[in-house]
């Protein structure tokens, strides 16, 4: 087993360290020009993917999302949302409006739904915890969504538990 562990990562450290003629290796010059396309989600018709778009902020140290909705048939595309920390959007299930998480002021996730009949997103909680998980209601008329509870503000002894 170890023989065949050895091999493989000497294999890929090969592969790694190869690189063909007249090709330049990758750079950190480089990490400005990556995507990240995560999470698509296909629309209750079949005409849009929505999907979270993220790019490489080197200044700021951060990965700076866009919520992105891609026409299928024209692969036309257009930003919904730029938000810090967008991500896990989701179609109501009639398609005439999107749920998305993203960062309110001090970091924590936070619901927000957007129409997509026009108008700005509008968050939907503002919980002193973030937002971990969400769903649409069968009927497309509500959101449950999961967030830890607070911690209880301690007073006297009890704040060196």
């Amino acid at each position: 087993m170890k023989i065949n562990f050895a091999l493989g990562v000497a294999a890929a450290a090969m592969m790694a360290l190869s690189v063909p003629a007249g090709a330049r290796p990758f750079s950190a010059d480089d990490l400005p020009k990556l995507v990240r396309i995560g999470d698509p989600q296909l629309s209750p018709d079949g005409k849009s993917v929505l999907t979270v778009i993220g790019r490489a902020n080197l200044k700021d140290n951060r990965w700076e999302g866009e919520l992105t909705l891609i026409d299928v048939a024209t692969k036309a595309s257009r930003v919904l949302s730029r938000r810090a920390g967008v991500g896990s959007a989701r179609w109501a299930p009639d398609g005439r409006s999107i749920a998305f998480l993203a960062q309110d002021a001090a970091g924590r996730a936070q619901l927000h739904v957007l129409a997509m009949d026009g108008g700005d997103a509008r968050a939907i909680t503002s919980g002193k915890t973030p937002v971990v998980q969400f769903a649409w209601a069968p009927d497309g008329k509500g959101l449950a969504f999961a967030a830890a509870d607070e911690e209880p503000e301690k007073t006297g002894e009890a704040r060196f538990e």
